[in-house]
C-alpha cells in the first residue's frame, strides 16, 4: 500500500510540474503575441501613412496634368486666333 501511494505522489507530482511549466509556457505565448500585436498595430499605421501619402501624391499629379493639359488646350486656341489675325497661310 506505501508503494502505491508513494506511486501516485510520484505521478501527481510529476503532473502538478507539468501543469505549471506548461501555464508558465502559455503566459510567455501570451506576452509575445502582445507584443506582435502591438508591432502589428504600429505596422499597420505606417502602412495607412503611406497610403496616404500616395493617394495625396497621386491627387497632385492629377492637378498637375490637368492645368497642363488646360494650359496646351489655351495655347492651341491662342494659335488657332493667332493664324486667322496673321492671314491665310499658303501661297500668296
Amino acid at each position: 500500500m506505501v508503494i502505491a501511494i508513494a506511486i501516485l505522489t510520484t505521478i501527481v507530482i510529476v503532473i502538478a510540474i507539468a501543469l505549471t511549466v506548461t501555464i508558465l509556457y502559455m503566459v510567455q505565448m501570451q506576452k509575445e503575441l502582445h507584443t506582435l500585436k502591438h508591432h502589428d498595430e504600429h505596422h499597420d499605421s505606417l502602412y495607412d501613412n503611406v497610403i496616404n501619402y500616395i493617394r495625396d501624391m497621386a491627387l497632385a499629379i492629377k492637378d498637375i496634368q490637368d492645368h497642363l493639359l488646360k494650359k496646351e488646350n489655351e495655347s492651341l486656341e491662342y494659335k488657332k486666333y493667332k493664324n486667322m489675325f496673321n492671314g491665310p497661310k499658303g501661297e500668296a
